[in-house]
């Protein structure tokens, strides 16, 4: 059981990953599809809605080619409305959506997750689904929550909103003031499966790391 649609992050601009390019368009494995296709397919393993927010650029192009069609028919393409200004703005443009906004639930979740997995998400929703309370549950990594692996709330969704009306531009600042409750990893869950990639030695060791997972 997952959240009613998942909102998945796709716009930032890379720039600690040079000269590699695009961090979302790097193949998750040598001669894998890119890390993007396989945070979409995990999306949409959990609900028949996922929204992409995305920058302008290719990214939606090709992703698009890796994508099985069971999963490609529950993706909405939605290009963000000020390219490069966020997550915060990135989320409230697309939380205005129709799809989002009849969600008792919505998972958000960042492109750039090469070890994301199901259960992942499943678990904040279901600490999420036992609080009434919670406006959100996120997971927590490095002692801090992570707000783009996380589902919130209708609560969450018109605060997001609302800030950046207000023109405010920090997504923790909306988060501090809300009760999201933090989640940790089942024991012995790898780091990687909510570690992200932002420069080319986190790559590198994820690729090391994978090898090493599936040969062990």
């Amino acid at each position: 059981m997952g959240p009613d649609v998942c909102v998945v992050v796709a716009g930032g601009q890379s720039r600690r990953m040079q000269p590699l390019g695009d961090k979302l368009l790097l193949p998750r494995a040598p001669l894998s599809p890119p890390i993007l296709a396989h945070v979409l397919t995990v999306a949409a393993s959990l609900c028949d809605c996922v929204i992409v927010a995305h920058a302008p650029g290719p990214v939606r192009d090709v992703v698009a080619r890796h994508l099985p069609v069971s999963c490609a028919n529950k993706i909405d393409w939605q290009l963000d409305a000020v390219p490069w200004s966020g997550p915060l703005t990135a989320l409230a443009h697309v939380f205005t959506s129709a799809r989002v906004q009849e969600a008792n639930t919505v998972g958000v979740v960042a492109g750039d997750l090469p070890g994301i997995t199901a259960d992942v998400l499943q678990r904040c929703h279901a600490a999420l689904a036992a609080s009434e309370a919670a406006d959100g549950a996120a997971l927590v990594r490095d002692g801090r929550i992570q707000p783009l692996i996380a589902c919130y709330r209708h609560r969450a969704v018109a605060a997001v909103v609302d800030a950046v009306a207000a023109g405010q531009v920090r997504l923790m600042g909306v988060l501090d003031r809300l009760n999201v409750i933090p989640v940790a990893l089942e024991d012995g869950t790898p780091e990687w499966r909510i570690r992200p990639v932002h420069t080319p030695e986190d790559y590198e060791a994820w690729l090391a790391w994978r090898a090493a997972f599936e040969t062990s």
